[in-house]
């Protein structure tokens, strides 16, 4: 059960992983029409809307009571305490109890098929007043005048800790639901922090067999040999961790490219003529092909790497046949602590990514990943009712004024595992809230003074206080945010030292990029396979190059330069 507040998370971010396509390196499966200006409907005039039930305040309390239609993503690993269900929660009682909003449910999914409901809903028009949306059904809804404007109710209603710790973060994330100067949405995001790239260890094969950690990617392979070698790991390398993003080489995790300076997935500037280039055709991509070649000679990579999926993959590491993963945040908690619980000896370590020379490597990330866009469909009576959702949310979880251990636990998580907030239907988080929650724990345990603690983190800074005395079941929250050798640990080195690199294109995708994106990322996909089995001479790469230029990354590429000319 303690892994299901951030499978959950990683439900949203399967739920909404198109939306990377406003980066020009996600989902590029979207219609003609999204390419369209945004906002080419009549969405600049502000929508005139029934204000004679409007109570006042941030919190105000509707009476009588309204009704609100929304849908939601749930899925069988979602556990709620006692007699809760879906339509009687925490949320949908806090809703009406506090509010006055009475939730009902158009529909739930299961999870997986979010996005094919949503789209029948958007053609069918049969919308809820509360819709929750990737980018290009939100800029579908907007092109076809769907969507209400909440400028006025967001400025008479939001919270001081709303506009400063959401809406007011991130230029993009804001730009993006703003049409004409109206506001149509709130997006909900993680930062760069969240999608850090880490290396996972299995340290107590480190310390059976005195070996150090590694250094350079040279290192990384003499122990991964040694593992097979010694340990019987049935091959080297797991590169296939949690990588909450859309790319067109998930079978390699991005960090590992980043090693050898390759940036795939992300656009960055060449280094000579400032020009912006698709990371994935940088002539470091060159070296790291090579090193993925003789590994794959060595058995270090599995023969099915290309085919393999994450379920295999994460019962192959759990079952002691792997100690070495290209990783993320998330690892622990997404099938590490299964692990854990079924081999208690078990011990895991997060370090940074090591580079191909010894250097500080430079991790490429996005700016910020959006999970969902929360809309109020156009007509509804009270678009406001979407703010004061917002506003309880932070109250009642991040908003360190109002928010305390007993409210975290019933609306958040509690001590079972059961995670009520995958019903909070405006949910958000503050900017960098995971290492934020490392960051101040961290400097707690240093001085032993927890009064500046946030509620949330008071419950995990006891629950770590709890594994080091000795209950194991807490383990996956120490490994994450614990003060040595967590995944957040690793993020402040990244940050004091400066180690990301943003991807600099953040727009909708280009014509290119829609219709031309596919098919050159299938033919990287195809053609890395091959070269890394050996199917194909090394020497194929540059003409391999020059392909992918004249099936569209050559125009991709003036496409993108082109925005950032004019942006």
């Amino acid at each position: 059960m303690k892994a299901r507040k951030l499978l959950s998370l990683l439900c949203a971010l399967v739920l909404f992983v198109s939306l990377g396509a406003c980066t020009g390196g996600g989902d590029t499966s979207s219609t003609a029409n999204e390419t369209s200006t945004p906002g080419s409907a009549d969405v600049s005039q502000p929508q005139e809307a029934d204000t004679t039930n409007e109570p006042d305040g941030p919190f105000g309390k509707y009476d009588p009571e309204i009704t609100l239609t929304v849908v939601v993503a749930t899925g069988t690993w979602v556990t709620l305490p006692g007699d809760d269900n879906e339509e009687n929660n925490a949320w949908t009682r806090a809703y009406k109890d506090d509010l006055g909003i009475n939730i009902e449910y158009l529909w739930i999914s299961s999870g997986d098929d979010y996005d094919d409901k949503m789209n029948l809903s958007i053609a069918s028009g049969d919308l809820p007043d509360l819709i929750g949306v990737n980018r290009n059904q939100f800029e579908q809804l907007c092109d076809a005048d769907k969507v209400a404007d909440i400028t006025d109710a967001y400025e008479n209603y939001a919270t001081d800790y709303f506009r400063e710790n959401i809406v007011g973060e991130v230029d993009a994330a804001r730009d993006a639901v703003t049409k004409n100067g109206r506001m149509y949405g709130i997006m909900s995001y993680v930062d760069y922090t969240d999608l850090t790239g880490q290396l996972w260890l299995r340290s107590d094969w480190l310390e059976e067999l005195g070996l150090s950690d590694p250094k350079t990617i040279d290192d990384i392979e003499k122990i991964a040999l040694e593992f097979m070698e010694k340990k019987d790991a049935a091959y080297g390398v797991q590169f296939i961790g949690i990588q909450p993003s859309s790319q067109p080489s998930t079978f390699i995790h991005n960090s590992f490219w980043n090693a050898y300076g390759s940036y795939p997935g992300i656009w960055v500037k060449d280094g000579t003529t400032g020009d912006l280039m698709l990371g994935n055709y940088m002539p470091q991509s060159k070296d790291a092909l090579q090193k993925l070649r003789n590994w794959y000679s060595l058995g270090i990579i599995p023969k099915d790497f290309g085919v393999i999926d994450h379920a295999t993959a994460f019962q192959d590491t759990n079952n002691g046949k792997i100690g070495i993963v290209f990783g993320g945040l998330w690892e622990a908690y997404a099938y590490l602590s299964q692990g854990k619980d079924a081999n208690p000896d078990m011990e895991w370590k997060c370090i940074p990514v090591p580079s191909a020379d010894g250097a500080p490597i430079k991790l490429g990330v996005e700016p910020f990943l959006p999970l969902s866009i929360r809309c109020i469909r156009k007509g509804y009576e009270h678009p406001e009712a979407l703010i004061k959702m917002f506003n309880l949310g932070l109250k009642y979880l991040y908003d360190p004024a109002t928010a305390t251990e007993d409210t975290a636990r019933m609306y958040l998580e509690d001590e079972d595992g059961n995670a009520p907030y995958i019903f909070c239907q405006a949910y958000g988080e503050p900017l960098r809230k995971n290492y934020m929650i490392y960051y101040n724990m961290a400097k707690a345990f240093e001085s032993g003074d927890t009064s500046k603690l946030a509620a949330h983190e008071r419950v995990m800074y006891q629950q770590i206080l709890d594994y080091n005395a000795g209950d194991l079941s807490q383990w996956v929250i120490d490994i994450s945010y614990g003060p040595k050798n967590s995944s957040c640990s690793t993020i402040d080195y990244y940050l004091d030292n400066n180690l990301y690199v943003t991807n600099e294109f953040f727009g909708l995708p280009t014509k290119a990029m829609i219709e031309k994106k596919p098919t050159v990322d299938k033919m990287w996909a195809e053609t890395l396979t091959r070269l890394i089995t050996g199917e194909l001479d090394m020497s194929a790469y540059d003409s391999f190059v020059e392909t992918a230029n004249g099936l569209g990354l050559e125009e991709m590429t003036k496409e993108a330069n082109d925005w950032y000319a004019a942006r």
